[in-house]
This record gives structure tokens, C-alpha cells and sequence, in this order.
């Protein structure tokens, strides 16, 4: 059975309900932080939860367990969230409405994926293109799906980095923040696979094959 999961909305952009819906589980606990209330009420999912400081939202929803912060504070309203799932006792995370809108916010919710990591948790953020998450010293399939996958240094170097099946395959390379090697690449055979032996990388899928069509 797949562990129970947290889904976080936040206040970024949307436009394809139908798809975001059926990223959805039965069982998840839903958390909407600030103005992703509106999303969870789009995607017709009640929270279990809402929390935030009211810059993204007029009003206060009318739940059951709601907290207020102040606008000042070091926490964005979606890392809030990830702390009181984590404290909860939730280890797998999806994020919706992280992207889009505000680019800066967009960065901040990417560096999210790596406090779920240090805190021995997984997080994922999806919206209708992409699939972004982290992965350290491990080796993963890559999800099929998608027409792109992109895999960055994240934090610092990463080494022992191989790309089996794609495009543009590495055999126990180096990749760095400062140069983006690993962009655009895809699969040309089954499985594609990435690994690093230390390090993180940010995995970036892109353009979902049924938008390609």
C-alpha cells in the first residue's frame, strides 16, 4: 500500500482542472496554504487544513482547523505547510499551484523539495507540464510520460552522475550549479535512468507527451 501523502496547494497558476484533479488520491490529507484555498475549491477537494497570512486570500475559509500568521515572518505560507505535514508525521509530499505566477515564489517552493529532503521526507511538485523533485545519492527510473527530462546540481557539485538510455547519456560524471549540462534531454530506450553517488539533483520532467500530440 503507498504511504499516505500530503498535498499542498499554493497560490500559484492553474489551467487544467480536469488533469490536476487526477493527480488526486483518495486518502490524501490536503493542506491549502493562503490563496491555494482557491485551487483546493477548483479542484472541488476539501482541506483538511488551511493555513496562511492572508496577503493571497480576502477571507478566512470556514474550516474546521484554520491558523492565521502574520505577513512577516521567515516562512512562506506553502513551507508552513510542509512543516506542520512533517510534524504530523507525513514523508511524501505533493505540491499543486506551486509554479507560475511570481518567479521568485516559483524558486522558493524548489528549494521546499530540498528541506523535505533533509528532513528524510519526499516532495514533489507537478502542474499540467512538469514533474520536479529531488534526488540524493540514489538511482531512479525516469517517469514515462514525458517528452523532457532535465537533471541539475542542486546545492552543490554532484558527482558519480550516469544517465543510461537518453539522448545524451554521462557515465560517473560531475555535474555543477554553474553550468547547465544536464538540460533537454530524453529518452531514446527503456528504462532511462539517472543516478548520483553524492550529491542532489533536481529532476525536471517537461511538456507531458498528450500536450506534444
Amino acid at each position: 500500500m503507498a504511504m499516505r501523502r500530503c498535498v499542498i496547494f499554493s497560490a500559484g497558476e492553474y489551467w487544467d482542472v480536469a488533469y490536476l484533479k487526477s493527480l488526486l488520491r483518495e486518502d490524501d490529507f490536503c493542506i491549502g496554504a493562503d490563496g491555494g484555498y482557491l485551487l483546493s475549491k477548483a479542484l472541488e477537494r476539501p482541506l483538511d487544513l488551511w493555513l496562511g497570512d492572508r496577503d493571497s486570500l480576502n477571507e478566512v475559509p470556514d474550516l474546521e482547523e484554520c491558523r492565521i500568521f502574520p505577513v512577516q515572518k521567515d516562512d512562506t505560507d506553502t513551507m508552513l505547510a510542509i512543516k506542520e505535514g512533517l510534524r504530523r508525521g507525513f514523508r511524501s509530499f505533493l505540491l499543486l499551484g506551486a509554479l507560475g505566477g511570481r518567479f521568485d515564489h516559483s524558486i522558493a517552493n524548489i528549494q521546499s523539495l530540498a528541506y523535505l529532503v533533509q528532513h528524510h521526507a519526499r516532495g514533489e511538485i507537478a502542474d499540467e507540464s512538469h514533474r520536479i523533485f529531488l534526488i540524493q545519492n540514489e538511482s531512479i527510473q525516469i517517469p514515462q510520460g514525458y517528452g523532457y527530462f532535465s537533471v541539475f546540481a542542486f546545492g552543490k557539485e554532484a558527482k558519480g552522475v550516469t544517465i543510461t538510455g537518453g539522448e545524451y547519456d554521462l557515465a560517473d560524471g560531475t555535474l555543477t550549479p554553474f553550468f547547465p549540462l544536464g538540460v533537454s534531454n530524453h529518452r531514446v530506450k527503456e528504462p532511462a535512468v539517472v543516478s548520483v553517488k553524492e550529491g542532489c539533483l533536481l529532476v525536471i520532467l517537461s511538456e507531458r507527451e498528450k500536450e506534444r500530440k
